[in-house]
């Protein structure tokens, strides 16, 4: 979800088993950091790309902050 107060990467696992996920976000700053809001996971950013491993019905919430952004980490 994108709007005007910034991105957020709402992921979840609907099966017993954990995945891994590849997310591609399109455009986004290199400098951009991941804040993990819900859950806990390996989430790695490569350029666009996201790197995501759920355990069995995990759920992972992540903002994307930008550079320069003034949003709380």
């Amino acid at each position: 979800m994108t709007s005007s107060a910034g991105s957020l990467v709402a992921v979840h696992n609907f099966a017993a088993d954990g995945r891994t996920v590849q997310l591609e976000l399109g455009d986004l700053d290199p400098e951009t950091t991941l804040v993990q809001l819900i859950g806990a996971c390996d989430a790695t950013l490569d350029g666009s790309t996201l790197s995501l491993t759920l355990e069995g019905y995990g759920a992972h919430w992540i903002r994307l902050v930008p550079p320069g952004s003034l949003r709380l980490r």
